[in-house]
């Protein structure tokens, strides 16, 4: 039963028949038997976004599946193209899925054009025994709208009944994508992980994204074959690599 609970395997209900009778309602094994039989399927179904037992072999599918579970927004669009459909003759000839919603194509809007975007990764991402690289588009931390309160110790007895207008302005709620460490605007992984297949995910965002294309775009890759830099050449337009 301990190997049964490890291993994620929910007893049936001839196996609980099978204790009672030989151990007897109140022994210690036929209370474990209803203590899983209570727990396990409330954990099998409590996870939103469950990985299938038997993962795909298409690389194509890991990569959506992947970019389905990690994209938080609701209205998350995940299109999967060739580099050969973007460039007539491509450096590598593989995929790219590429996954944007329409809140942040509106974000990657109001950015502002001189303002640079960073291209980060490759971050690894498992699914049971399998894992992806994947990357993301990052923009830096957006500034906080919120004013402070003033606190002056100097004024304790000098008080109104009605707060100032700085403190009672109506702020919007920043979305699932503006954290703390920075804007999250899309995320892709590829077929190679390379260099080359991110300059082309770039170009392609720019179809969708015109502001992208007079936007400084700094690639910070955390493998050293991606760290190389890339020639004038290969360089799409506005794209800076770092």
């Amino acid at each position: 039963m301990e190997q049964m609970e490890d291993n994620g395997v929910i007893p049936d209900h001839d196996f609980g028949t099978i204790l009672r009778i030989i151990f007897g309602p109140d022994a210690h094994a036929f209370r474990k038997y209803r203590r899983m039989m209570y727990w396990m399927p409330k954990f099998k179904n409590a996870n939103p976004y469950p990985v299938p037992w038997e993962l795909p072999d298409d690389s194509i599918m890991l990569a959506m599946l992947a970019l389905k579970r990690m994209a938080v927004d609701r209205e998350n669009q995940i299109k999967v193209w060739k580099t050969m459909e973007v460039e007539t003759d491509p450096v590598e000839v593989t995929f790219i899925a590429s996954a944007q919603s329409p809140t942040q194509k509106s974000l990657l809007k109001q950015h502002p054009v001189k303002t640079p975007l960073f291209v980060e990764g490759g971050y690894n991402v498992w699914l049971r025994d399998k894992y992806l690289t994947y990357f993301v588009l990052r923009a830096d931390p957006m500034p906080s709208k919120h004013v402070p309160v003033k606190d002056d110790d100097e004024d304790l007895f000098n008080w109104t009944l009605f707060e100032s207008e700085e403190s009672t302005d109506i702020v919007p709620r920043p979305s699932v994508h503006e954290q703390d460490d920075g804007t999250v605007l899309a995320m892709c992984i590829t077929g190679t992980a390379s260099k080359d297949s991110l300059v082309t995910w770039v170009r392609y965002l720019q179809t969708e994204n015109p502001t992208l294309e007079h936007t400084p775009i700094v690639f910070s890759l955390r493998s050293p074959e991606s760290q190389v830099l890339l020639l004038e050449k290969e360089k799409p337009k506005g794209v800076t690599i770092g």
